[in-house]
C-alpha cells in the first residue's frame, strides 16, 4: 500500500553556515539570523508519472523533497517550489533555531572614533 511505501521515506540532514546556504535560500530576505540552513532531503517518494518523466522513463521516478529550515520570526511555510519534475523544495521558518549557534546573527562590535582637528603643519624649509 502507499502507506507502507511511505514508510521508507528517511531524510539526510545538512547545516548549511550561511556563505553555503547563500545559493539554496530563496527566501533569505524573509530570514533572521544570519542565514544560514538546516536542510533535509526526503527520498523515495511515490512514484512519479508526470508526462515530462515517462518520455525518459518508463516505469517514472520516485518524488523528493527537500526542506530548508531557516531562522525566523514565525512558524511558516515561505515557498514551496518543483525545481524539477516531481522534485519540490519547501523553505520553513522556525523561530527556535535562531537561538542556535549556527544560526545565531553576528554580533558587530561597534567602536565610537573621535577625530580632532590637526594642529599647524610643520615645514622644513
Amino acid at each position: 500500500s502507499n502507506l507502507d511505501h511511505k514508510s521508507d521515506v528517511k531524510p539526510k540532514q545538512k547545516v548549511f553556515p550561511p556563505s553555503a546556504a547563500a545559493g539554496k535560500s530563496s527566501s533569505s530576505a524573509q530570514a533572521g539570523g544570519n542565514g544560514a540552513v538546516y536542510v533535509q532531503e526526503y527520498y523515495h517518494g511515490m512514484v512519479c508519472m508526470d508526462e515530462d518523466v515517462r518520455v525518459f522513463v518508463n516505469n517514472g521516478v520516485e518524488r523528493a523533497t527537500t526542506v530548508r529550515f531557516s531562522c525566523g520570526k514565525n512558524y511558516e511555510i515561505l515557498n514551496v517550489n518543483e525545481d524539477s519534475t516531481c522534485h519540490y523544495i519547501f523553505d520553513v521558518s522556525v523561530p527556535d533555531l535562531c537561538g542556535h549557534p549556527l544560526f545565531k546573527e553576528p554580533v558587530i562590535k561597534t567602536q565610537v572614533v573621535k577625530c580632532l582637528p590637526a594642529g599647524p603643519l610643520l615645514h622644513d624649509d
